[in-house]
Order: structure tokens, then sequence, then C-alpha cells
């Protein structure tokens, strides 16, 4: 009778070791990248949200010379506490002359700053349009020192006259 050696394949703990070491420094590395992403995703949906309130603003200026009344349940020159916005702590609206303020004041996770637009109606019915982030020592026009706002959005060298309050 012949005798049948069984071998069998099987990992042994030193390369289970090295395998869980690897997926541990992957995760590390991943971890705070996906989650910046995700606060970055949240700064974008209240950009693209301000963005929403451009038009009716517009329209309205357009209709009547005047800013609308109230947006987003703020009147103009007034702060609500937001609740569209799990991390916007305030939502504002001002309005001066021919401008037009409109913005989420951020919780502490995301900088403790604002992210806003500013719309400046013009007399030849044209509007310039502006959005950006401040923290909460800025002034308008002099920082965009906010981590997570869409690049394409930042800008620098506004009218430093228009503030927050």
């Amino acid at each position: 009778m012949k005798k049948y050696k069984i071998i069998v394949d099987a990992f042994n703990v030193v390369e289970i070791v090295v395998v869980i070491a690897i997926v541990a420094i992957i995760a590390v590395a991943a971890v705070p990248a996906y989650n910046d992403m995700l606060k970055r995703m949240e700064v974008t949906k209240m950009v693209n949200k301000l963005g929403t309130f451009k038009l009716a603003m517009t329209d309205t200026y357009l209709a009547s010379s005047i800013w609308p009344a109230a947006i987003n349940g703020a009147s103009a020159g007034t702060t609500v506490s937001d609740t569209f916005f799990d991390n916007a702590i305030n939502f504002r609206y001002n309005t001066l002359d021919n401008k037009a303020w409109v913005g989420y004041q951020l919780s502490p996770d995301y900088g403790s700053g604002w992210i806003f637009l500013v719309l400046i109606a013009h007399e030849d019915d044209s509007f310039a349009v502006h959005c950006g982030s401040l923290d909460n020592t800025c002034t308008l026009g002099y920082c965009n020192s906010l981590d997570f706002f869409p690049t394409q959005c930042k800008e620098l060298d506004l009218d430093s006259s228009y503030t927050l309050e």
C-alpha cells in the first residue's frame, strides 16, 4: 500500500501580520483624506444652495430695483439659525444699496467662518457675482482662509467696505 503525503498550503503568522500592517498603513493615510473629501462635498453643497438664491434675488431686483425682503427665512439685516445643513450654524442675509450678501456660518469642524455670495447690481441691469470664504476675524475681501472651500469660487480683493454684520 502506497502512502500519500498530503500537502497543505496555508499562510503562516508572519505573512498574515505583514498583510495586516500594510492594510493598517493604507487606512491611516486614506481615512483623513476621505474625511476631508466629505467636508469639501458639504461645503460645495452650501455654495450651490447659495447659488439658488441668486436667481430669486436678481429677478426681484430687476423687477423692482430693490432686493427681496427675505431669503431663506432671513429678513434683510438678520441672522437666523440654519436648519438646512447640519454643519452650518447660521444663515445671514443683508443688503446695502446695490449690494446684497447671503452666507452660511460654518460649524467649528469646518473652520467657524463664513461662506458667502455677494451680488452687486449695475445700472445697466447686469450683476457682478462674487463668492468666497472668510474666517471670523476677517473683513470681506481680505481673507479666504477657510479649508474645504471650492477653489473655483475663491476670490480676493472684494470691496472691503461691505461687511458681514
